[in-house]
């Protein structure tokens, strides 16, 4: 059954957990919303990495094609009809605090690119008001593949990504899979080892990239393209900015 919201959320405690289909509305349309949503985390996921921006949002516009999110820690470039269902999850939460999540899928159901809310459930579900529901599956999981637990400072993730932290080099960070981008620039202040994972943490940006998923680097004039142990590009490139 369909249903829609009936008042303005205010408290936590108000949020009904579970996952929605949004309806009659398109994904570029709740795109456009993001601009209401306070902090949010925009992600781009493969196989052993994530790539993650942390801010508000203070603009969504579209040239050539392509769906420009922008703000001063967002900078997320996606083409136009790629993304065709939106789904609504508000199950997470983490020390009490509400994590609502948009799911965004292309036409084949697969999750291509997600929006986190990082300010508890109000300010994005305020933005939702009055868009159509139905219900949901839930969300499969896919068990994860077991990696190293420990990073060996030779793996070539570590050791480039160390090498540029130690040098102090200013670089640009960007994922990119199905024409979808989104970028990062600044020092690698830290790298934290943890989990299987190679991790950067700033306030707008987190990348997790996991042991022994890069094979090696493909060095460029302006800097390097990471390639998976069968020797296809992973979907990551480190340049000099």
């Amino acid at each position: 059954m369909t249903t829609k919201s009936d008042s303005a959320v205010s408290e936590a405690k108000d949020i009904e957990k579970g996952r929605w289909h949004l309806e009659g509305i398109s994904p570029e349309a709740v795109l456009e919303l993001l601009v209401h949503m306070d902090r949010v985390m925009l992600a781009i996921r493969q196989d052993g990495l994530l790539h993650e921006r942390l801010g508000p949002v203070a603009s969504v516009t579209v040239k050539d094609g392509d769906i420009l999110i922008a703000g001063d820690q967002q900078d997320t470039r996606l083409p136009q009809g790629l993304l065709t269902a939106c789904i609504l999850d508000t199950t997470t939460t983490m020390r009490d605090k509400p994590y609502p999540r948009l799911e965004f899928s292309g036409a084949d159901g697969e999750r291509l690119f997600s929006v986190t809310g990082l300010e508890g459930s109000a300010p994005m579900l305020n933005a939702l008001e009055g868009i159509a529901r139905r219900p949901a599956p839930p969300r499969g999981e896919t068990p994860a593949e077991a990696r190293p637990e420990d990073i060996d400072p030779a793996d070539p993730g570590f050791a480039l990504l160390e090498r540029l932290r130690e040098d102090g080099t200013v670089v640009g960070i960007e994922a990119w899979r199905d024409g979808m981008r989104q970028h990062w620039s600044g020092k690698i202040e830290k790298l934290m080892p943890m989990g299987g994972h190679i991790n950067i943490i700033t306030p707008g940006f987190h990348l997790h990239l996991a042991a022994d998923v890069v094979s090696e680097w493909r060095e460029a004039a302006d800097g390097w393209q990471a390639l998976g142990q069968g020797g296809a590009p992973l979907g990551l490139t480190v340049a000099r900015a």
